[in-house]
């Protein structure tokens, strides 16, 4: 841990030296992108920015984008569950331009990415070891195969940055567990569940169970205090996780509820038209 007034050396690097060198690596990665050169591909450009940008410049005329007239016959957008319309900090950053190009969709998209790096970099510290492994860590899951191969489906690239944020807030609860704690881990836990893909339900269990054994793993340590703040921070996770992510989640039903073919099951369909 860096104290107040430490001497800043090679040996041992400060957190803040570490995260500049991280950005200078997230800058280089994607320079191409970054600087206009190239846009985030495929399914980025074609399908989820002009999404996004519907959204914002529908909010901008003080509408609200239920329904979009532009693709199909009409396309009931909000209950899309890959529409970002509820996803905070992406929505936020589109919202601050007048028109909002593919370049500065690709800056939102890759800034969520360097936010997750930033979060593993601090994650890591915490576990120990040393300042090279922290940085390499951080910097594979920037770069490496999973986020690399995914930076055309904005939705999954999304949720997974939002992984370990979600982990660092949930490790500072149950190093300490209180409320303000469990605040920001539902904060952080809503914010990742309003990208409702495949993988954000696989990392809602994987997360699910960590907290359940490093609740197990620290319960008997705990004094009546801790695990007072422990029940109270865990129903505010809850409480503010549920106020973020429900209202996706309640749109995105709607759509499978009161679609046409309402009586076949959603998720297993034995019939001729699925195998």
């Amino acid at each position: 841990m860096d104290l107040p007034g430490e001497t800043l050396t090679t040996e041992n690097p400060s957190f803040r030296q570490l995260l500049m060198v991280l950005c200078g690596i997230w800058a280089a990665l994607h320079f191409n992108v970054l600087f206009g050169k190239q846009v985030l591909p495929w399914d980025a450009i074609d399908q989820f920015y002009p999404t996004v940008y519907f959204n914002a410049h529908t909010l901008r005329s003080g509408l609200v984008p239920w329904w979009n007239p532009y693709i199909y016959a009409g396309y009931p957008q909000i209950g899309d569950p890959q529409g970002m319309m509820f996803s905070p900090l992406l929505m936020g950053w589109m919202l601050l331009r007048q028109d909002p190009g593919a370049v500065w969709f690709d800056w939102g998209v890759l800034l969520h990415v360097l936010m997750g790096g930033a979060a593993m970099l601090a994650l890591l510290r915490r576990y120990g070891g040393n300042a090279l492994g922290w940085l390499l860590g951080a910097t594979v899951f920037m770069a490496g195969g999973v986020a690399a191969s995914r930076l055309e489906h904005t939705p999954d690239v999304i949720a997974y940055a939002y992984v370990p944020v979600v982990l660092l807030a949930l490790r500072q609860f149950l190093d300490e567990p209180r409320g303000r704690r469990g605040l920001i881990l539902g904060v952080a836990a809503g914010a990742m569940v309003t990208q409702l893909v495949q993988i954000t339900y696989l990392f809602v269990l994987v997360i699910v169970v960590h907290a359940a054994i490093g609740t197990v793993r620290r319960w008997a340590a705990y004094d009546l205090r801790r695990r007072r703040g422990w029940y109270a921070g865990v129903a505010v996770a809850l409480a503010m996780a549920s106020a973020i992510g429900l209202p996706q989640l309640l749109v995105g039903w709607q759509p499978p509820v009161l679609r046409y073919r309402g009586g076949m099951p959603l998720l297993s369909s034995p019939s001729p038209w699925w195998p």
